[in-house]
């Protein structure tokens, strides 16, 4: 865990494979606690509203990634999730961006005398965004417990697919200051995530 600066904001980081319980993770703390709440998922898609971005998304890939005068991301998933290169272009090109707009956020908030904030991102690691976190709280589920909780098609269709981009649970886990598995009811899941809080944010 990075030493923290005098004055500034602890910044917990949550992350973990797709369907694992991050999100609600993210939202136990920000509704308990009342801390600052930063999405790396929003901020990708605050980023591809801005002109100079949508110019070099369609360099990268295409015109056709264009719907009703913007960017679609529903089309951009099929293309870059379709073809490995194009991915890490794809990303090669957007997280630089997102790192910046993350730590403007961070010093946003941390100038407001926020003590803390809680941060989920998916793939915080291969995105290159430890730095942003002074703790890495890392949630993983095991398949069968996501399969009960997304039903077989979502699963198949829409788990699946994106799982095999990500990393896997133990290169997650080596990453992590703090592992959470997420497979028993939300109510035991929230009441880690709160007890941790409290003991690893307010020391109590």
């Amino acid at each position: 865990m990075p030493e923290m600066p005098a004055g500034t904001m602890k910044v917990i980081c949550i992350t973990g494979p797709i369907a694992s319980g991050k999100t609600l993770a993210t939202h136990i703390i920000h509704n308990t606690f009342h801390v600052p709440m930063i999405k790396m998922d929003f901020i990708g898609h605050y980023v591809l509203t801005r002109s100079d971005v949508v110019e070099e998304v369609i360099n990268l890939l295409g015109a056709d990634v264009i719907e009703f005068g913007r960017l679609s991301r529903k089309k951009i998933a099929q293309k870059v999730f379709s073809n490995k290169s194009l991915l890490i272009e794809y990303n090669r090109l957007l997280h630089p961006i997102m790192s910046k707009q993350a730590e403007d956020i961070i010093d946003f908030f941390a100038r407001r005398g926020f003590q803390s904030a809680v941060l989920e991102a998916a793939i915080l690691h291969d995105a290159g965004w430890d730095h942003l976190c002074n703790e890495i709280w890392t949630v993983v589920s095991p398949p069968k417990t996501v399969y009960k909780r997304l039903g077989s098609e979502r699963f198949f269709l829409f788990y699946r697919p994106r799982r095999k981009y990500q990393m896997t649970d133990d290169e997650y886990k080596r990453y992590a200051d703090i592992v959470i598995c997420n497979k028993y009811s939300k109510d035991i899941f929230a009441e880690t995530i709160r007890r941790l809080w409290r003991q690893r944010v307010l020391n109590r």
